[in-house]
């Protein structure tokens, strides 16, 4: 299993983060298939699957190693975590992406909302957010949040 993950990482590009990023799928699943009898509470699984979703985006999102790896560093390092480094990281948002971003924030609290209660028993897996008013409005806020730059495909960097 772990072998086919890496190969599917080189197969995405040829670059340590690559691998790294095929070897962590790999041993996410290895993981599972050891420890998927153990039950967590609902809202520790979900944070442990979304540390580990956001972990993999940023070992396949960042090209170079030396710099995905000061990343990794930085996020383990508990020192990074102050009221000084927030302050500094307010200050780098210019003003006017704090609309972008609270939009943001605002929207995915409201799918996590929507998702969460799409997953009740009794109701159809997702229906919430299949509605076509909330799939509509999900269209409109793409195209108007949609970044004025233009950002190339991920794949073209390489």
């Amino acid at each position: 299993l772990l072998v086919v993950f890496v190969v599917s990482g080189l197969w995405h590009g040829a670059g340590w983060n690559f691998v790294f990023w095929g070897a962590l799928h790999g041993l996410y699943l290895i993981g599972f298939r050891l420890f998927g009898e153990v039950k967590l509470p609902r809202p520790a699984a979900w944070v442990l699957t979304m540390g580990a979703v956001f972990l993999a985006w940023l070992c396949f999102y960042e090209t170079h190693f030396d710099v995905m790896w000061l990343k990794l560093k930085t996020l383990v390092t508990p020192a990074a975590y102050s009221w000084q480094a927030l302050h500094a990281a307010v200050l780098a948002v210019n003003p006017a992406e704090y609309i972008v971003l609270g939009s943001l924030l605002v929207l995915s609290a409201l799918a996590l909302l929507l998702e969460q209660r799409s997953g009740r028993p009794e109701s159809e897996p997702y229906c919430e957010l299949r509605h076509p008013v909330v799939v509509g409005a999900v269209v409109v806020l793409t195209v108007l949040l949609a970044p004025a730059k233009n950002n190339a495909f991920i794949y073209f960097a390489f």
